[in-house]
């Protein structure tokens, strides 16, 4: 904004030296030690323009990331790391690497379609449970629908995912397949897959302890700061 104010436009050598400035600060964020357990880790890539230093041109580039949600709901960006193209073996190397940074355990890894990836995930992590991005989901299925029906088949969709249990999605489900199956038939295979081996949050039943996340048997309790929880016991009984 400075620069349009004041019609000022620095010099690429001033970006270069900027970048230089503050790469051992980027190198020290990108060694950094993270929490040993995540409930939500989300793994994406996105597509830019980045500029190659060997030919000096810009070229499309995949920079993947990992996003964590640590317990008391915080997002955190565990890494970034820039290729051309996504791939499984890529994220095979990326979740090594955040597993030697301190990553013991996933709960739930969201990934999008690539195959290869939720393999990938297990192999590094295997008592995490992988489910494909609701988000891509949707957009997928909505993708077929003519507009005039995209409005009813979101609100169908939106019944299978706020359903309490995974059978009564799976009713849901079944119900959207019997309307639409023959309008839309791409659909209802997608959200097969996404739902498969169980390997989906829509096998945790709603308001259900006992089938929480955090009270799986699997999963091993991290030692609790007393401070914290004296803190926590003040804040009840006020």
């Amino acid at each position: 904004m400075m620069f349009q104010n004041y019609a000022l436009f620095p010099h690429l050598s001033l970006a270069e030296n900027v970048a230089y400035a503050v790469l051992d600060k980027v190198r020290e964020w990108q060694s950094r030690a993270l929490d040993r357990m995540y409930p939500f880790v989300l793994f994406g890539a996105l597509r830019v323009k980045i500029r190659d230093a060997d030919s000096r041109t810009f070229k499309n580039k995949a920079v993947y990331a990992a996003l964590g949600v640590t317990r008391d709901g915080s997002r955190e960006v565990l890494g970034l790391w820039i290729s051309e193209n996504e791939g499984a073996k890529f994220w095979l190397s990326a979740i090594n690497e955040l597993k030697n940074r301190g990553v013991q355990d996933v709960l739930i890894a969201v990934v999008d379609g690539l195959k290869g990836i939720p393999k990938a995930i297990t192999a590094a992590v295997p008592d995490a449970m992988v489910q494909t991005c609701i988000g891509h989901l949707v957009r997928h299925s909505l993708n077929f629908c003519s507009w005039k029906d995209r409005k009813v088949a979101a609100a169908g969709l939106r019944r299978m995912l706020s359903a309490p249990t995974a059978d009564l999605a799976e009713a849901e489900l079944d119900a959207f397949v019997e309307k639409w199956a023959r309008k839309y038939a791409s659909i209802a295979p997608a959200w097969r897959r996404g739902m498969a081996g169980g390997n989906s949050v829509l096998c945790f039943r709603s308001g259900d302890p006992e089938n929480h996340l955090h009270h799986k048997c699997y999963r091993k309790p991290e030692p609790r700061d007393p401070e914290i929880n004296q803190k926590a016991w003040l804040l009840r009984h006020r």
